[in-house]
């Protein structure tokens, strides 16, 4: 293990989607199912998917760059984008969030969630299709996804500002194709940032309600 991480105990599996797989393993350490992002060297090309390019993404230093969200949603949120599950298990375990709507076009992932039995189950509402599709209302927004095109408009609203990851300054390709499992990208936030240690406390928190 690094020192001073954290890392979400998510359902092991592998789900395929358009850019690459997402792997969850489990750290022959620590025994804690980690999360990466891998890219295949031809997208058609599953054979070749064995380089790790990006980052985990069930740990505190990068769901760090979702402190802001977590510190201020309520009510009815929708997530647009669920990733291996990591920052909607976080999000469905706050107090003040009444309804959870998670848009995802990829059911792999959505079924993998629902198979990993988490915390909060109750709360969770999954929209297989496209975000750009659905319509409603929501408390708030939070955009999860690449961005697209200026001329894509969302059909659902908000009743607060549409809420994005701090993406900015992030880093996670630098040096190109990198094999280090551990860490193959700088470390966003320092050990002291009270982003990272809040974060830190929301995983240890709901690792200890996780089967």
């Amino acid at each position: 293990m690094l020192n001073g991480e954290s890392y979400l105990n998510i359902k092991s599996g592998v789900k395929l989607s358009r850019r690459g797989d997402f792997l969850i393993e489990t750290d022959s350490t620590s025994g804690i199912k980690k999360g990466f992002y891998k890219r295949r060297k031809k997208p058609s090309d599953l054979k070749s998917a064995t380089r790790i390019t990006q980052r985990t993404s069930n740990d505190a230093d990068y769901l760090a760059m979702y402190s802001h969200i977590f510190d201020q949603v309520s009510g009815n949120v929708l997530l647009i984008g669920l990733g291996v599950g990591a920052v909607a298990a976080l999000i469905a375990d706050i107090d003040d969030v009444e309804r959870l709507t998670i848009c995802e076009q990829n059911l792999g992932a959505i079924n993998l969630y629902i198979e990993g039995n988490y915390p909060n189950s109750n709360k969770i509402n999954m929209i297989n299709g496209n975000p750009y599709h659905i319509t409603g209302n929501y408390d708030y927004i939070i955009y999860d996804i690449g961005l697209q095109p200026r001329n894509k408009k969302l059909k659902v609203t908000a009743n607060n500002y549409i809420l994005y990851p701090d993406w900015q300054g992030y880093n996670s390709e630098k040096g190109g194709d990198i094999y280090v499992l551990d860490r193959p990208w700088p470390r966003m936030f320092e050990l002291d940032d009270p982003r990272l240690i809040s974060v830190k406390t929301r995983i240890e928190t709901l690792n200890k309600k996780i089967l």
